[in-house]
Order: structure tokens, then C-alpha cells, then sequence
């Protein structure tokens, strides 16, 4: 599902892929989108804001998609929803005030999406960075999650050892790659 089905088509070439055009925004589009669909993937994200004004408008926009998203699924009869989020401690809610408005959203997200009438996969990564195609095998597991019938209705936390703030992140990876910080 895309908003441009000619922009996907011309990126893709000619993959045998049934390409449907649909935005989360109308839910009538998105009904059309889902009618038949046993599982679906929800990849969508919105991710703006400069300001705390702009930041108020991006949640509003995840919150609304997501609605939509959960009531056309449950609508359609959709069995699963593999949904990908963001890592959090375990300590941490949507409240906190430790957490970024960008990561309350995707608690938010989820816990919507977890409304509608289908069993809900949620992978919980956090960044993940480094050659080797981490991308890659992150999607690998979404895709093999379909094939999991114990990974329905689910929460999986995808994670490494360390817990680092983002500036930890880029010194670390700043000395791996020899630029200084």
C-alpha cells in the first residue's frame, strides 16, 4: 500500500507485486486497501516537527492514522497486524517524562493498533546502526514473523546489552569510524 502507486511502481520496476494505492488519512481508501487482507504489515510513520507546536500536529497525524488504521483493520477482518515501534525501558509509559514526544507516539500507535479486532505482533527496536544490513535482517524477521503463528498477539523487544542515549551513540560510533567528537 502506498500513497503513489506510479512513484512505488517506478522504484520497484517489475517486482510480481500487487500494488494498491491508499492513504491512511481516508479511511475510505484504506478500507478498499485492506478488504481481503489476512495480515498487514503497519510501517507508517510520520516524523516532523522543528517545533513543540509541530511536534503536537505529527502526533496528532500517528494518532489519527492508527484509528484509522484499527478500525478499517477490524472492519476488514484483518487476523494480524505486525507492527514495528520503538524500544523503551521497561519503566518508562507514554507519561514519562524521560521520553521523547516522538517515542510517546509510537506507544501511543501501539496501543491503538492493540484496539482493533486483530491478533498485534509488536517489534520494539531501538536505532539500529552498522554495516552488515541490520536493516536487512530487521525486516527478514517481520517477514518471518508471518510464518510464527506463536508471534500472534505478541510484544518482542529488540535490543543489544547497553542502553545509550543518543549522544553515546554518535561518540561511540565517532571512535569506530576514527572522526573525532
Amino acid at each position: 500500500m502506498t500513497r503513489s502507486a506510479d512513484k512505488l511502481k517506478k522504484k520497484i520496476g517489475d517486482l510480481d507485486i500487487e500494488i494498491v494505492e491508499a492513504d491512511v488519512m481516508d479511511y475510505s481508501s484504506l478500507t478498499k486497501a485492506l478488504e481481503g487482507c489476512d495480515i498487514a504489515y503497519y510501517l507508517i510513520h510520520s516524523m516532523e516537527g522543528a517545533s513543540a507546536k509541530e511536534w503536537k500536529k505529527f502526533a496528532e497525524r500517528d494518532r489519527k492514522a492508527a484509528e484509522n488504521f484499527s478500525k478499517a483493520a477490524t472492519e476488514c477482518n484483518v487476523d494480524r497486524i505486525i507492527y514495528l515501534g520503538g524500544l523503551i525501558h521497561a519503566n518508562e509509559t507514554s507519561n514519562s517524562s524521560n521520553i521523547s514526544e516522538h517515542m510517546k507516539s509510537r506507544i501511543e500507535v501501539c496501543k491503538i493498533l492493540s484496539t482493533s479486532s486483530s491478533k498485534v505482533t509488536i517489534f520494539r527496536a531501538a536505532v539500529i546502526l552498522g554495516a552488515g544490513g541490520a536493516s536487512y535482517k530487521m525486516l527478514r524477521y517481520l517477514v518471518k514473523a508471518l510464518e510464527v503463528d506463536q508471534t500472534k498477539g505478541k510484544t518482542f523487544d529488540i535490543g543489544g546489552p547497553d542502553t545509550l542515549n543518543y549522544k553515546e551513540m554518535m561518540l561511540r560510533y565517532s571512535k569506530i569510524i576514527n572522526k573525532s567528537s
